[in-house]
């Protein structure tokens, strides 16, 4: 380890995954790291911004309650401010001619109980409502239960967010969608939930999204904590009320990290008899600057970084040449008090299937779910719109024009939209490089020429997976 407290570290990306890599090296000693941004802010998805005197977040949002390595990371920094989300206060919109919204765990239970009940159940009577009641539950444990074998049987118990190896015999069941995955072993009775909770935050379609990162997001102790705050009312999640940002501001300031804003990366050159030489731009005097580096760490989306690097590796292209990802827009809303939106999020579950008009998957109310406080403006609602779109490109006017449309629908009154966040969001893997096992091949060329890869390319789109993946990264580093 000594000998790398000499070395000269550069991190491109001064998001989540960079960021968090720069703390870690400076934990160990390390401090000649120098982080490229190509933005002019830190953070990356994780952007909190003030809008008529409410925080709004337009990135990431929530740490689940079983996200131990957050919440450690949480405690390193002293940052012990959190406010809980509950499970009732998650609100479902309802196309219906009221255009009512009906709590969550309601949702579900009509949900269920309408798909995955056996037909001679559907049609008792309403006097029975209990009975159908106690066999949707019966079902929903088994499944739950059959869930969590399931899991343990692919990838054994761990600690880590990030996922072990299964065995090959089960990289063609990971390749499946989502959807497919739950009906060849009965769990469709779960497909409500995962809607709710995978499907709504932008992580695809359970009908094309594989179903690796539904298993990867959606854990054991995941699923459990979620059903668990339906029953006994306990906290599934927390948020900052200072903003996630904060938390990367905490470490470039406690750490006083080295980070260049503003630089657009042309080209990274990578010899093995001498240093990385990265050559960026600075995008607002217009001047080129070269760096060199002993080691280089890419935590910016993969498919961009091949664009950047001179003779890319067979293994760097054969695994991040066909990634895909999604878009994810988050839009500020305001408008007149409206004690339906008086909830911390609501849920369009009619946008949360593959073919679906609309693109709008939630509503944030931000004083109820990040300040939880009153409204600052008393007679004015903050929101903050989510906005799925499953692919990289698109129509900017027809999904501004579908926002106002659906907004519409709700018969909001004086709406105003103001700022607006586009995100390239979750870069994943398809089906045949899931089932080559490509997710754990990149950990065995990790560190050749040099560069090493984190961030959500190489793991899955959450800040858990970054902070995880990066440490049991810095141990092969260390020991590199």
């Amino acid at each position: 380890m000594n000998n790398h407290i000499e070395k000269r570290f550069v991190i491109v990306g001064a998001g989540p995954a960079g960021i968090h890599m720069a703390y870690l090296l400076a934990q160990h000693g390390i401090k000649n790291v120098t982080l490229l941004e190509k933005s002019e802010h830190f953070g990356g998805k994780c952007l909190s911004l003030t809008f008529h005197g409410q925080l709004h977040e337009m990135g990431a949002t929530y740490i689940h309650a079983r996200a131990d390595e957050v919440l450690q990371l949480l405690k390193n920094l002293h940052i012990d401010k959190l406010s809980p989300i509950f499970s009732n206060e998650q609100y479902f919109f309802l196309e219906n001619s009221a255009h009512s919204v009906i709590n969550g765990k309601y949702w579900l239970r009509h949900e269920v109980i309408k798909d995955n009940l056996l037909p001679s159940l559907q049609k008792l009577p309403k006097r029975l409502k209990k009975t159908r009641i106690f066999w949707s539950r019966a079902n929903l444990v088994t499944a739950i239960l059959k869930y969590e074998y399931l899991h343990r049987k692919i990838f054994g118990k761990h600690s880590r967010d990030f996922l072990p190896k299964p065995d090959d015999k089960f990289l063609p069941l990971l390749g499946l969608s989502v959807q497919d995955f739950l009906l060849k072993n009965n769990l469709q009775i779960l497909m409500p939930f995962l809607k709710a909770s995978y499907v709504s935050i932008g992580y695809g379609f359970l009908e094309n999204s594989p179903a690796l990162y539904a298993l990867w997001f959606v854990t054991p102790p995941f699923l459990r904590q979620c059903f668990w705050g339906l029953v006994a009312n306990k906290p599934i999640a927390y948020v900052l009320p200072q903003g996630y940002q904060f938390v990367w501001e905490t470490i470039i300031k406690q750490y006083e990290l080295n980070i260049r804003f503003n630089i657009d990366i042309i080209a990274i050159k990578r010899d093995q008899s001498g240093p990385v030489i990265i050559t960026g731009i600075d995008k607002v005097t217009g001047k080129a600057t070269e760096w060199l580096a002993d080691e280089i760490i890419l935590t910016l989306p993969m498919k961009e970084a091949l664009a950047i690097l001179k003779e890319p590796t067979a293994d760097e292209l054969t695994a991040f040449s066909k990634q895909k990802a999604s878009t994810f827009i988050t839009s500020i809303i305001s408008c007149t008090d409206d004690k339906r939106l008086e909830h911390q999020r609501i849920v369009f579950p009619k946008n949360l299937t593959m073919g679906a008009a609309g693109y709008l998957v939630n509503l944030r109310n931000s004083s109820e779910c990040i300040t939880q406080s009153d409204h600052i403006h008393h007679d004015r609602l903050e929101l903050v719109a989510l906005q799925y779109i499953d692919k990289e490109t698109y129509d900017k006017y027809e999904i501004t024009n579908s926002l106002k449309e659906e907004l519409a629908t709700l018969k909001l009154k004086n709406v105003e939209i103001g700022l607006q966040k586009e995100w390239s969001y979750f870069p994943h893997f398809n089906a045949e490089q899931i089932q080559a096992g490509y997710p754990w091949k990149i950990l065995n060329f990790q560190g050749k020429n040099h560069t090493w890869y984190g961030g959500s390319s190489v793991c899955f789109e959450s800040v858990l997976s970054v902070v995880s993946y990066n440490n049991q990264l810095i141990s092969k580093i260390l020991q590199s």
